[in-house]
């Protein structure tokens, strides 16, 4: 799964593939479930960006309750189950990041990793998917991350990871024209192959399980 991951002012790249407006600087070392994030959506004169709440919400919804469960949705199943098939099929999302934890359990420790590109000043797009919700006086965007097997490198520590796209998907990724699930299958497969290899990883402290805390000090080395 994804539970946490950073984006240390790097939406460049994406901003300028999509033509995008290049995002304000802002380094977040520590994002969470039910933070705003800004995504890239496929709007009604091309990409665009959007803030987000991560936890996807399905429009049928009753509540606002049911994020909490589509922080993550995995790729095996996303095009079956209920609250992403249609966003499977229409509405996907770029997630701008620059790095993503992950915890090892031996017993009850639970020891945390950061994972980021091997090169230097990389930049990592997840992909997500992305709903509208509407409730009484409130109505928001909210998105979940896909998630597949992990790669060599994330194995060590867990057995699923988000799925990064190469950035010569990321168009392909929006695309509105892109409503076969087969299709969209494919392209996820595809670009989970070609990622093998990207990712380099640390341990860091236990400063990052707090979700109150930010800073440069959430990825430093330790051990």
């Amino acid at each position: 799964m994804c539970g946490r991951f950073t984006n240390i002012g790097r939406a460049i790249i994406l901003a300028y593939k999509l033509g995008l407006i290049p995002l304000p600087p802002r380094h977040r070392y520590n994002i969470a479930p039910t933070q705003p994030v800004t995504v890239a959506v496929q709007g009604d004169a091309g990409p665009e960006w959007v803030e987000a709440r991560w936890g996807l919400v399905p429009s049928w919804s009753r509540d606002a309750k049911f994020a909490a469960r589509c922080i993550n949705a995995k790729t095996e199943t996303a095009a079956e189950k209920p609250a992403y098939r249609d966003a499977y099929r229409l509405r996907r999302c770029l997630v701008p990041a620059s790095g993503f934890y992950e915890w090892r359990r031996e017993g009850t420790a639970r020891t945390p990793f950061y994972f980021c590109p091997r090169e230097e000043g990389g930049e990592l797009a997840f992909a997500g998917l992305w709903e509208l919700w509407r409730g009484g006086d409130e109505n928001f965007v909210s998105f979940t991350i896909l998630t597949t097997a992990a790669d060599a490198t994330v194995a060590r520590i867990h057995d699923r990871m988000p799925v990064i796209l190469p950035s010569d998907r990321w168009e392909a990724w929006l695309d509105p024209g892109m409503w076969d699930a087969g299709q969209v299958d494919a392209l996820l497969r595809q670009a989970h192959g070609e990622g093998e290899g990207i990712l380099q990883m640390w341990q860091v402290g236990p400063y990052v399980n707090n979700v109150a805390h930010d800073g440069p000090r959430c990825i430093e080395r330790v051990g």
